[in-house]
């Protein structure tokens, strides 16, 4: 394991013990649908993920592979941190208990962790949402439970590590990743022959492999297609390393439906030039 990572997992255990210690959020932590869709987990582990590799992408540490397994089960971890966060801080007021003093205690001063998770796991409540007050379920469900949660979050972090790595392509050559060097949107209205001769084009050209073609195609298409009503949209972005300029483009595609744009993700595109090419830029279109 790349010492490099360490930031990242510390950070991201710091976030879940830290989340486990504040009582006002602790019943948002376990949410999950139909008792077994974990739906804090899937949360927690993206918003750590996203963090996580904002470290990595600073540090300009490589996030795939066996670092992306290793982060997704480091955010595994730190979402049973959230409990460890819990009974860390969690305290209570006694009163009229035989031998034990009035008073008030925190919870780590009376059992130890593993005690207190096996008295968890011996059977709770589990919420579907905010507000809910749960249903109670015997320990096998809890445990069960308990479990699609650390999934969960394990999914959610892999998943979230994985997009933006495709998003933020890295040069090997170097060790850095790749900067932004230039964006620009084109617009068009979905027609068929309009539809299949664009990215018909853009198959044939990522086939070809040269960059400078993809390119200088991709601009030429920012320039002539600019329709306002177009509900079709693809955004290019060009990042290149600042060392030995190697460059990627990448290319989104997003359909517009029910006011809102949509991705579709099978219809995305990139292409690595090689080292040597000073990759040709395109103005910038809003």
């Amino acid at each position: 394991m790349s010492i490099k990572l360490i930031p990242s997992i510390v950070v991201g255990l710091a976030i879940g013990f830290g989340l486990g210690c504040l009582p006002v959020v602790n019943e948002y932590l376990h949410w999950n649908l139909w008792y077994i869709v974990p739906i804090s987990g899937l949360i927690l582990g993206v918003l750590i993920a996203w963090i996580q590799f904002a470290i990595c992408y600073r540090i300009n540490q490589k996030v795939a592979g066996a670092s992306l397994v290793v982060l997704a089960v480091a955010v595994m971890v730190a979402y049973a941190a959230v409990d460890y966060g819990i009974y860390f801080t969690m305290k209570f007021t006694i009163s009229g208990v035989q031998g034990v003093p009035d008073g008030e205690y925190r919870l780590r001063e009376l059992m130890t962790f593993t005690q207190f998770m096996k008295l968890k796991l011996q059977g709770s409540a589990v919420s579907d949402g905010p507000g809910d007050v749960g249903t109670e379920i015997g320990a096998t469900g809890m445990t069960i439970s308990y479990i699609a949660d650390l999934l969960g979050g394990l999914l959610g972090a892999g998943g979230m590590l994985y997009y933006c790595s495709e998003k933020r392509p890295y040069c090997n050559r170097c060790g850095k990743y790749k900067q932004e060097q230039d964006k620009y949107q084109i617009f068009f209205e979905h027609e068929d022959n309009l539809v299949k001769e664009i990215f018909g084009s853009l198959a044939d050209l990522k086939e070809k492999g040269i960059y400078d073609d993809m390119a200088s195609y991709c601009r030429e298409l920012a320039e002539q297609h600019q329709t306002a009503e177009g509900d079709v949209k693809i955004v290019v972005e060009q990042r290149i390393c600042p060392d030995c300029r190697e460059a990627t483009i990448l290319g989104s595609v997003f359909r517009y439906g029910k006011k809102e744009w949509k991705e579709v993700g099978e219809l995305a595109f990139s292409l690595n030039s090689e080292h040597h090419e000073e990759p040709p830029f395109g103005r910038h279109i809003a």
